[in-house]
């Protein structure tokens, strides 16, 4: 039987519609408080389910990774991803939209990494969080040019990294 008192560090959720069921079952049906890195990949329930994650409530939370399965559902929207300014690192691979107000609480962020987001030109025009310490794109979508408006506030950003753009 889980104990909230119990630490847990990392969790990997490969199929988040079993780990939605096993979350549900935790005292006050989120995850564990004391989860520093949170892996979701191939994700057909998150949409649904994004309630019962209550992400807002990991205090310790860290890093988050999602690997999404490149479906149209606006993922990260809504008052039902909010998630902890304790973020530090955060990898988002294959979404199809992506909200700044998401990315707007992310007052720790320092790496972000970002592969294959169709909208990334306009996600840098509005700008990212300026806590950015490093920032990879990896991009296979067709862009002439990526905007450099939206990096020059970045005054911690000391790396870049851009990959496979055409």
């Amino acid at each position: 039987m889980w104990d909230p008192d119990d630490a847990i560090a990392y969790l990997q959720l490969p199929e988040a519609e079993a780990a939605v069921r096993t979350c549900a079952g935790t005292p006050d049906g989120g995850l564990p408080v004391n989860l520093q890195v949170l892996v979701i990949s191939d994700c057909e329930k998150l949409v649904n389910d994004q309630k019962e994650w209550r992400l807002q409530r990991l205090p310790s939370l860290r890093e988050l990774e999602i690997y999404h399965n490149g479906s149209d559902e606006e993922i990260f929207g809504g008052e039902n991803w909010e998630l902890p300014c304790s973020i530090q690192s955060l990898t988002i691979r294959n979404l199809k939209t992506l909200s700044r107000q998401f990315l707007k609480s992310l007052t720790s962020l320092e790496y972000q990494w970002i592969y294959d987001l169709p909208q990334i030109q306009s996600l840098l025009e509005q700008g990212l969080p300026s806590s950015l310490s490093r920032l990879s794109l990896y991009d296979r979508h067709e862009h002439h040019s990526l905007p450099t408006e939206g990096l020059r506030h970045l005054t911690s950003l000391q790396s870049l990294d851009i990959s496979s753009c055409y």
